[in-house]
């Protein structure tokens, strides 16, 4: 049997050093195969991931777009809700593990990186936990109902890394600049607050109990 990671897996070994791109068309067999629930299904997402090499250390940066269907929180209609987020991550060459969840460590003996874990994870968290259909927002004309769709700044990551962010990481070269276009960033950084764990984010608690158990 195919496995359906396996078209995820980039060669890092065989890249220059430079910038990277790979394209990918994700459908809900990606969201199956780590067994994610959460009332929505049949995603159609569009997938761009670049990789950025130097040396030991790279940069991975994922932007997703497309729809998923769900249901109206109040009418529970069915309806197709549009997705457009990015995330990006560090992503090391070391034996030393981390627990930031924005660092990527690969084993000096690996030759290749899969990123499917982590477009399913960037998907997973652009999907908003209050879902309205929009014939209901228009008829109630409600601008907090709208706002409440959108996320908040503080959940935005910084897509810029300056000269002294690849100087901290022991690298040198040129200016790391992103696209212009890039979607807004919902991050997975920062969605446990240091109050306890009573306040992290539902979706991410889910997301790490999942990954857990494929690790297992």
């Amino acid at each position: 049997m195919k496995d359906p990671m396996k078209e995820y897996d980039i060669p890092i070994t065989s890249l220059k050093a430079g910038v990277h791109t790979f394209s990918y068309d994700v459908t809900q067999d990606l969201m199956d195969y780590f067994g994610y629930e959460d009332h929505w299904d049949d995603a159609r997402v569009k997938v761009e991931v670049r990789l950025e090499k130097r040396g030991s250390v790279m940069r991975l940066d994922i932007d997703v777009e497309g729809d998923i269907r769900t249901w109206c929180d109040v009418t529970d209609e069915e309806f197709r809700l549009p997705i457009k987020s990015s995330d990006s991550f560090t992503v090391k060459v070391q034996e030393i593990e981390t627990d930031d969840d924005q660092v990527i460590v690969l084993s000096p003996l690996d030759t290749v990186l899969n990123v499917g874990q982590y477009i399913y994870e960037v998907i997973v968290l652009s999907v908003p936990q209050k879902r309205y259909h929009p014939s209901y927002v228009e008829e109630r004309g409600d601008v907090d109902l709208e706002e409440e769709m959108d996320w908040d700044d503080d959940d935005k990551g910084d897509d810029d890394w300056s000269d002294e962010d690849w100087e901290d990481e022991d690298l040198a070269g040129e200016d790391y600049v992103m696209d212009s276009n890039v979607a807004p960033i919902y991050s997975t950084e920062n969605t446990e607050s240091p109050s306890g764990d009573d306040d992290i984010d539902p979706r991410w608690a889910k997301l790490k109990d999942i990954l857990n158990n494929k690790t297992k």
